[in-house]
């Protein structure tokens, strides 16, 4: 890197990387990769594949360098590429958990359960999946972290990078959305079985 180059600020930077000079990008990658990579690991726990996302993330933002607006900083716009690169990382990783262990073992009676009550248990599991992955990202990812992975708020809050309040106003909303969700779906399937 040229040391004239250290003394331009991002947005400058990116003007320049625009024009068609690489080696800026190659400075704001730099700039920035220590911030890209704490905010992966924040999020993903496996640490093997947290190497090939902060590369997918410098990846991303240079296809989508055009599109950055300078009404924002670079360093924010940045890590909110990294956040959601971690955070479809992490569904993916989920995704293929379940379909790793399907969900008819939800369906297996327990000793002394009948088998009908065995198939209502499996396909309520199943909705609470399917509610809790259609639910808005901001509510998901509290949800996932506090009532499936039972972190605590402030573990949570420590995890996104954020404050304990806002994790507890997060999830006490989220609750509602995906309690809306199930009474739906409750309502739904009450009108297909009769």
């Amino acid at each position: 890197m040229s040391s004239g180059m250290s003394t331009l600020d991002d947005a400058a930077l990116v003007q320049m990387a625009l024009a068609g000079q690489g080696e800026c990008f190659s400075e704001l990658m730099h700039r920035h990769k220590k911030m890209v990579r704490a905010r992966v690991v924040s999020i993903v726990r496996n640490s093997a594949d947290v190497d090939d996302a902060v590369q997918e993330v410098f990846f991303k933002a240079w296809r989508a360098l055009p599109t950055f607006r300078a009404d924002s900083a670079f360093r924010t716009w940045i890590t909110s590429i990294a956040t959601n690169e971690a955070l479809m990382l992490c569904r993916r990783e989920r995704r293929k958990r379940l379909h790793e262990t399907p969900g008819e073992f939800d369906t297996i009676a327990s000793r002394g359960e009948l088998a009908d009550k065995a198939v209502i248990r499996g396909e309520a599991a199943r909705a609470v999946r399917g509610a809790i992955v259609k639910l808005p990202a901001m509510y998901r990812e509290v949800i996932t972290l506090c009532d499936i992975e039972e972190l605590s708020a402030p573990m949570t809050a420590k995890r996104l990078k954020s404050t304990v309040p806002a994790v507890k106003t997060r999830v006490f909303r989220g609750r509602l959305k995906l309690a809306a969700a199930l009474r739906n779906w409750r309502s739904h399937s009450l009108l297909h079985a009769a």
